[in-house]
Order: structure tokens, then C-alpha cells, then sequence
């Protein structure tokens, strides 16, 4: 042969990477909010198993075979598993016990029966179609995960481990060709070099990439966190804020400029004193729910403070924001809404402005849809008052 690893080096460059990499994830754990350090101690305790898989291998020979085969396989379908469970839990999903379990009983069970000298090459098939099922799982959550975030980090270890999957079908085939030989744990065949070689390379790049999808999420939660309502998941006021002066800015430019709409729930501080906070809470999701449910795919919604809310409306004359605006109030009216066995009839008082060409002031169309609204209040509630359109342009903000 022209070139030969010494498998029993790998083996070891396997253990090295395998402990680098647990000591890592399991200290680096400390410093990321819980979801994600729970996602590490798995990570890091499912390297720490795969080196212990491959020092009972480097033992064989030296120790029984009911641990450099039983074990050391059993332990190693565990710590696959535990790698699964590892993305699942960074993605805030269910880790599934039952069935992380039933695969690992079913490893035990599986080399159990593969002691024996002449059933090498039926213990590689066993272990190669392990790997495969733990490899599917785990793209097929990469996959499920990649539609909701950013997928480059995802595509990467998706191809990771896609890479160390045909690995291993290779692997499975050699071994069930008739003709294959029996094989030792350290002898230099060329699939086995390609297989050993796989996994210490992919320890170290599933790894990095793990803890890159870790930073991905903190800061995707870091970003939800900056950008969004906790109660209500519409736009906090700051980025409503930011998001309505570019469109404000944009329709200064094009001409197509949009119009603005403020809107509080009638009356919600009675409901807070009668049914409590919690319905209170309960009561701003479900109008939040309704409203959204009355705009455009275009509109921008969010939560100014309190009751109140703004949907600025992107490219709308007058007299379609009136439209809308109607729309979402009798959308609220309609929707039928009980609570501790009371019928809620929940209503909305909503102030209107549209904006004016090359009067960039943001802050001058909240004053104006607000005494729009304060103007729906005075006049009994339950409807849209729209503001006199602005007089000469205002300096911009």
C-alpha cells in the first residue's frame, strides 16, 4: 500500500479531539443563556463518550471483549445520540428520551450478538447502519432547523455530516461483500483509514460549527429580544421606530408615501381592575391577533406602550388607510371574546394621519395621529378619526 495511516495514531488523534472538544463545549457552557447550555453539557458529555468508545477499542485485546465490543459500540451509538439530542435542545426542541433509549437498548442488544471472532464484518454492517440512522436524524433536524434561521451555518453541518454518512454507506458496503476479509481493529485497510479518518475530522468540524449555530442562536434571540414585543411578538416601539422613519424616508423619495395609524383598546384599564393582569395580558394577544389579522402583508405593526399600538401602512393614500383602518376596528367589534364565564365586547379608538411629501418628521406624524386618536376618544370611542392633513412641511427630525 503507497500510504498507510497507523490506525492505532488515529485512534488516538480521536480520543485527543474528542476530549479538546468535551473540555471545551462543557466549559464554554457556563457563559450562554440555559437552553444553549444544556445543549453544550450534551455536546460535551457525547465527545466525552466518543473518546472513551475509542480507548476500549485501542484496548482491544487487552481487555474482555464484552467491553472493546459490547461497550465501546454501545457507547459510541450513545454518544451519537446524545450529539442529536445536543441540536434539538440548542434549537429549543423536545429532547426524545424514548427514543434515544430504545435506539441505545437496541445497540446493546445488537452487539451483544456479535461477539464472536468469525462476526467482524457483521459487527461493521451493525455499526455502519447505527451511524447512518443517527446521522439522518440529525440532518433531518439541520433541515427543519434551517428554515427558520440563517442557513449557512446549518448548510455546513448539514455537508458535515452528509459527507460522514456516505462514509459510512461505503463502509457498510465493503462489508457486506462476501469477499471482504475479517479485519482487526488496527489493521490499515483503506475503507477503514477513509471511516477513522472521517470521524476525527468531523469531530472537530461538526464541533466548531455546534458552537457557531450556538452563537447564531444567542444572537438570533439577542436580536428577537432588541426587536420584538414579548407580550404581544409585534415590533417593540424602537423598532417600529426605525422601520417607520425608513419607509417614511423612502416615500419622501418615491412619492408614494405611507400614512399612519394609532389605536388603544377601550376601556382596558377597567378590564385590568375587574379580571386582573393576566387577562389583561391575554385580552392584548387576542386584539393584537385580530388586528393583524385585518392588515396587508405590507403593513408594519407594533406595540408603542401600554394599550396602544401603531400600524404604519407603506404606499397608502388616505383614503385606503381609512379603509384599513376601519377594517381592523370592526375585525376587534366582531370577534366574539369570553373570559372567567364573561363576554368580553372589546372595542378600539383609532387616530389616523397621512403622511406629507418632503416632511420627513416622524415625530410630527405621531403627534398628528395622536390627537386623532385622543379627538375618536372625546367623541365616544369605538372609531377613527382621521388628522387634518399638515400645513406647510415640517423640518425633519
Amino acid at each position: 500500500m503507497p500510504f498507510a495511516l497507523d490506525l492505532g495514531t488515529v485512534y488516538t488523534l480521536i480520543i485527543a479531539a474528542s476530549l479538546v472538544v468535551s473540555i471545551g463545549a462543557l466549559a464554554a457552557a457556563r457563559s450562554y443563556p440555559s437552553h444553549v447550555r444544556f445543549g453544550l453539557h450534551l455536546w460535551g458529555i457525547s465527545a466525552a463518550l466518543q473518546a472513551l468508545t475509542y480507548l476500549l477499542l485501542t484496548l482491544r485485546g487487552m481487555v474482555p471483549d464484552g467491553l472493546s465490543i459490547v461497550v465501546a459500540n454501545t457507547v459510541s451509538t450513545l454518544s451519537g445520540a446524545l450529539a442529536y439530542a445536543a441540536i434539538r435542545a440548542l434549537h429549543q426542541r423536545r429532547i426524545p428520551k424514548d427514543q434515544i433509549t430504545a435506539l441505545v437498548i437496541a445497540a446493546l442488544g445488537a452487539y451483544s450478538l456479535t461477539m464472536g471472532a468469525d462476526m467482524i464484518s457483521r459487527r461493521i454492517i451493525i455499526v455502519s447502519v447505527f451511524k447512518l440512522i443517527i446521522y439522518g436524524l440529525v440532518i433531518h433536524e439541520l433541515l427543519r432547523a434551517a428554515r427558520e434561521r440563517d442557513r449557512r451555518i446549518h448548510d455546513l453541518t448539514i455537508g458535515t455530516y452528509a459527507i460522514a454518512a456516505l462514509v459510512f454507506l461505503v463502509r457498510l458496503i465493503d462489508a457486506a461483500r462476501p469477499s471482504t476479509p475479517e479485519w482487526e481493529p488496527l489493521t490499515p485497510d483503506v475503507v477503514q483509514q477513509l471511516t477513522f479518518l472521517t470521524v476525527f475530522l468531523t469531530t472537530f468540524a461538526a464541533s466548531m460549527l455546534y458552537v457557531l449555530m450556538a452563537g447564531q442562536e444567542v444572537n438570533s434571540q439577542l436580536y428577537r429580544l432588541a426587536t420584538f414585543d414579548g407580550l404581544t411578538g409585534i415590533y417593540n416601539r424602537r423598532a417600529f421606530e426605525q422601520l417607520a422613519r425608513k419607509e417614511l424616508s423612502r416615500g419622501n423619495r418615491s412619492g408614494a408615501l405611507p400614512a399612519l395609524i394609532i389605536f388603544d383598546i377601550d376601556d382596558f384599564k377597567g378590564i385590568n381592575d375587574r379580571l386582573g393582569h393576566v387577562t389583561g395580558d391575554q385580552v392584548l394577544r387576542e386584539v393584537i391577533d385580530s388586528i393583524q389579522s385585518a392588515l396587508r402583508q405590507q403593513d408594519i405593526l407594533g406595540r408603542w406602550g401600554g394599550d396602544e399600538f401603531c400600524a404604519l401602512l407603506p404606499e397608502t393614500s388616505l383614503e385606503t388607510a381609512r379603509a384599513v383602518a376601519e377594517r381592523l376596528r370592526e375585525r376587534v367589534v366582531q370577534t366574539p371574546r369570553e373570559h372567567h364565564g364573561q363576554r368580553l365586547q372589546l372595542t378600539v379608538s383609532a387616530g389616523l394621519a397621512a403622511a406629507v411629501r418632503h416632511d420627513g418628521s416622524f415625530t410630527a406624524l405621531v403627534g398628528r395621529a395622536g390627537q386623532a386618536l385622543h379627538e375618536a376618544k372625546r367623541s365616544g370611542r369605538n372609531r377613527t378619526c382621521v388628522a387634518p392633513q399638515a400645513e406647510p412641511p415640517l423640518k425633519p427630525d
